[in-house]
């Protein structure tokens, strides 16, 4: 592609950068568009399954473009955390600020994840860990987070 076809803005990154903004985009659109909707606790399989198809095929990808496994393993580990950390970025503001529930008082963590409500009931103190939650915030508290 000739540079000239670019905005000036695009033709100082290289096309790593460009890749990792695209798996960053991917991130963001795929909770958009698809694990915002629904419950996708039931479908871990699934997900694992088409989350290894596509590693093997960007693998694949970046191994015919570089032709030596580690330049093409690391820009591959380059592109999955920069899908990761957008999907992340995007699922947290939007638990935090867009989620139906977002107006329900209690611990910050129990809004973003469900580890604090499994950390908060894996010990015998889970009736009483929770009247104190009730103590602290009202009578409606959120301990999880949908």
């Amino acid at each position: 592609m000739s540079s000239t076809l670019l905005p000036s803005s695009f033709q100082d990154l290289s096309g790593s950068q460009i890749q990792c903004a695209l798996a960053a985009t991917c991130g963001i659109l795929s909770h958009v568009l698809y694990f915002i909707h629904g419950e996708r606790d039931l479908q871990p399989l699934r997900i694992l399954i088409v989350s290894m198809i596509a590693q093997i095929v960007l693998s694949t990808y970046f191994f015919s473009l570089c032709g030596a496994f580690i330049p093409s393993f690391t820009h591959t580990i380059f592109v999955d955390i920069s899908f990761l950390t957008a999907i992340s970025t995007s699922i947290i503001v939007y638990r935090l600020a867009f989620h139906r529930l977002r107006h329900f008082p209690g611990p910050f963590w129990s809004k973003v994840t469900k580890a604090y409500g499994v950390v908060l009931s894996r010990n015998t103190r889970y009736a009483h860990d929770t009247a104190e939650l009730h103590h602290q915030y009202g009578d409606y508290v959120r301990i999880g987070r949908s």
